[in-house]
C-alpha cells in the first residue's frame, strides 16, 4: 500500500509539473502550422490580386486603344469627306464608307468595355450621341456639292459636333489614365510587398519549428529521466509488492502458528483444570480463547485482503448470475427470517470469478451482520446500463470505460449516515461498538480492492433504520 501511493504521488507530482511543457510546444508546432497556412493564403491572395490589377491594366489600356480608335475613325471621316468637297471625286467615298462601317462597331465595343465604370457610360452615351450628330452633317456634305449658305452653316455646326467630340473623348481618355496610373501603383505595391511577406512568413514559421524541435528534444530528455524515475519507482513498487507478499506469508504462517498454539492450550487447561476455576476464571478463559480465535479469523482475512493486490487469477467472461447465487447461498446456509430478490437477470462481465465471489459475499455477510433485530431482513437486487459521465462526479477520472453495470444490493437493515458512507470501505474502520455488532472492519475493504482491480467503483447510501443501499459499478 505504502508503495502503491508512493507510486501514484510521484506520478501526480510530476505529471503536474511536465503539463505545461506539452502544450507549449504544440501550442508553437499550431502556430507554425498557421504562419504556413498564413503565407500560402498570402501567395494566393497575392497572385489573385497581381492578376486582377493585371487585368484592370490591360482592360484600361484596351479602352484608351478604342478610344483612340474612335477619334482615328472620326477624322478618317472628316477627311474623306474635306476631300470629296474640294475635289468632287468619287474615290474619296470609299474611304467614308469604311468609316460608317466601322464606326458603330467601334462605338460598341467601346460601350462594352466601360459597362461597369457609370461616370464612363455617361460620357461614352455622350461621345456616341455627337458622334452621330457630326456623322449627319458629314452625310449632308456627301450629298450637297454646292457651297450655298446653308451648307457653310451647316459646316459649322458640324465642327461644333466635333469640338464636343473631342471633349468628351479626352474626359474618357483622362479618366482611363487617371485609373491606370491607380491599377498601376497596386500592382507594383502588391509585386514589391508579395515576396517580402512570404519571406518573412518563412522566417518566422523556421523559427517557430526550431523552436518546436529544440523543446520536443528538451521534452524527450525530460521524458527520458522521467521514464528513468519511472522505472525506478516500479522497482520499488515490486520491492514493496514483495515485502508485503512476505508479510502475508507471516501472517498466514509465523503469526498463525503460535495463536493456534495459544488457542490449543487454552482448550487443554481449560477442559483439564476447568473444576478448579471459578465462574469469572473460566469466563476469562472463554474470552481469551475467544479473542485468539477473533485474531485468526482477523488475520485470514488481511492475508485475503493483501493476497488482492497481485491479481493473481485469469481474466475472464464471468456469469454474474451464477456468481451473485453461489454467493448468497454460501452465508444465508446458516441464517433464518430472511427475503431476498433477484431476478437472475445481470449480463455477463468480463472480470475475475473468485474476487467476484468474494465481492458479493462480503456485501452479503454486512447485511446479514447488520439487520435490525425482531425484524425479517429483506435484500433486493437490482441492476441498469449507465454512461461514464453518469458517475464521472462521484467516481472522479479513475474509471475507465464507456458504459458501466450498476448492481444495487439494498436491505432494510439498521442503515447508515451518508457521511459515513465512505467510511465503510476504510480497512479496520468501524461505524459501531464490538459489542454492538461483530465484525472486523476489514470486509468492505476487501469488497473495495475487488472492485478496484476491476476498474469499477462502489459507493453506498442510505438512512439510520431505513436501510443501506450499495452500488457497484462494473465496466462492459
Amino acid at each position: 500500500m505504502a508503495g502503491n501511493r508512493f507510486f501514484w504521488g510521484l506520478f501526480s507530482t510530476q505529471h503536474s509539473m511536465k503539463r505545461l511543457s506539452p502544450f507549449i510546444t504544440y501550442a508553437l508546432l499550431a502556430l507554425s502550422f498557421l504562419v504556413l497556412v498564413a503565407m500560402a493564403y498570402t501567395s494566393v491572395n497575392s497572385n489573385r490580386k497581381l492578376m486582377i490589377y493585371s487585368d484592370k491594366v490591360e482592360h484600361t489600356y484596351l479602352v484608351l486603344k478604342t478610344i483612340k480608335q474612335v477619334e482615328k475613325l472620326m477624322i478618317d471621316g472628316e477627311t474623306a469627306q474635306r476631300g470629296y468637297l474640294l475635289t468632287n471625286k468619287e474615290n474619296f467615298r470609299i474611304p467614308y464608307t469604311q468609316f460608317l462601317g466601322s464606326i458603330d462597331s467601334a462605338m460598341n465595343m467601346l460601350d462594352s468595355l466601360v459597362q461597369d465604370d457609370p461616370a464612363q457610360r455617361v460620357e461614352a452615351k455622350l461621345l456616341r450621341r455627337t458622334a452621330n450628330a457630326r456623322r449627319m452633317f458629314l452625310d449632308s456634305g456627301f450629298m450637297s456639292h454646292t457651297r450655298s449658305q446653308g451648307f457653310l452653316t451647316s459646316m459649322v455646326e458640324g465642327k461644333l459636333h466635333m469640338d464636343k467630340f473631342r471633349v468628351y473623348a479626352n474626359n474618357m481618355e483622362t479618366r482611363e489614365l487617371s485609373l491606370l496610373g491607380i491599377y498601376k501603383k497596386e500592382k507594383e505595391k502588391t509585386q514589391r510587398l508579395t515576396p517580402q511577406l512570404i519571406r518573412y512568413s518563412f522566417i518566422l514559421a523556421i523559427l517557430i519549428s526550431v523552436i518546436s524541435i529544440i523543446l520536443i528534444a528538451f521534452q524527450h530528455r525530460r521524458r527520458m529521466r522521467y521514464q528513468a524515475e519511472l522505472e525506478k519507482s516500479v522497482l520499488e513498487l515490486k520491492r514493496s509488492n514483495e515485502e508485503v507478499e512476505q508479510m502475508a506469508f507471516a501472517v498466514s504462517h509465523d503469526l498463525q502458528e503460535p495463536l493456534r498454539k495459544i488457542s490449543i492450550f487454552t482448550n487443554l487447561f481449560t477442559n483439564k483444570y476447568s473444576e478448579r476455576f471459578s465462574e469469572e476464571e473460566r469466563s476469562l478463559l472463554q474470552r481469551m480463547d475467544k479473542s485468539t480465535k477473533a485474531m485468526q479469523l482477523l488475520l485470514q482475512d488481511l492475508v485475503s485482503y493483501t493476497t488482492l493486490l497481485n491479481k493473481p487469477e485469469k481474466l475472464g467472461q464471468v456469469n454474474l448470475n451464477k456468481v451473485v447465487e453461489d454467493s448468497f447461498d454460501m452465508v444465508a446456509a446458516e441464517q433464518d427470517h430472511y427475503n431476498w430478490y433477484f431476478n437472475h437477470d445481470l449480463p455477463p462481465v468480463n472480470g475475475y470469478p473468485q474476487q467476484l465471489k468474494m465481492l458479493f459475499t462480503e456485501i452479503f455477510e454486512n447485511s446479514f451482520k447488520y439487520r435490525r433485530k425482531n425484524q425479517r431482513l429483506v435484500i433486493q437486487i437490482s441492476h441498469m446500463i449507465v454512461s461514464q459521465k453518469d458517475i464521472r462526479e462521484a467516481a472522479g477520472s479513475a474509471v475507465i470505460g464507456k458504459q458501466f453495470l450498476q448492481v444495487c444490493v439494498s436491505d432494510n437493515g439498521i442503515g447508515i449516515e451518508n457521511a459515513f458512507a465512505e467510511k465503510m470501505f476504510v480497512i479496520f474502520q468501524r461505524l459501531h461498538q464490538k459489542d454492538e455488532y461483530s465484525g472486523k472492519g476489514i470486509g468492505l475493504a476487501i469488497a473495495k480492492r475487488v472492485i478496484a482491480n476491476h476498474y469499477g467503483f462502489i459507493e453506498a447510501s442510505g438512512k439510520p433504520d431505513q436501510g443501506c443501499t450499495i452500488y457497484i459499478y462494473l465496466p462492459l
